[in-house]
């Protein structure tokens, strides 16, 4: 399952993916970040929660590659994952980040890592 959710007064796009994702989640997916991103300026930030994503198959990566062409028009100076102690997961995003030349990529352990991160982002 994954949750989006934009924040215009942060410019920040905020999602949490959970449980697994299939490739028949797909259209509704990419849907859910259609309907937020419209708020967002260029240089938002993403906050992408994977600490309970659970990576079954590798649809993941055609699922998160659709979304990332989805910021054509507007792009992301930074992204924030949210990793937990889930080495797997960190190590699959991190070579797609490097995969699909995705820069400015910071991986932390929990929300609060998040938070704080976005604050001195936010303070420079």
């Amino acid at each position: 399952m994954i949750v989006v959710k934009a924040d215009a007064e942060k410019n920040t796009l905020n999602v949490t993916t959970t449980g697994v994702v299939s490739l028949d989640d797909k259209r509704k997916i990419l849907k859910k970040f259609q309907e937020e991103m419209p708020i967002l300026q260029d240089g938002f930030i993403l906050v992408h929660d994977i600490s309970k994503f659970r990576l079954y198959n590798d649809d993941y990566y055609q699922i998160y590659k659709a979304i990332h062409e989805l910021f054509d028009e507007i792009k992301p100076s930074q992204v924030i994952r949210i990793v937990g102690t889930a080495r797997e997961t960190l190590a699959k995003f991190a070579k797609f980040d490097l995969q699909n030349g995705i820069e400015n990529v910071h991986f932390v352990p929990d929300e609060e890592a998040a938070e704080n991160l976005l604050n001195s982002i936010g303070d420079s």
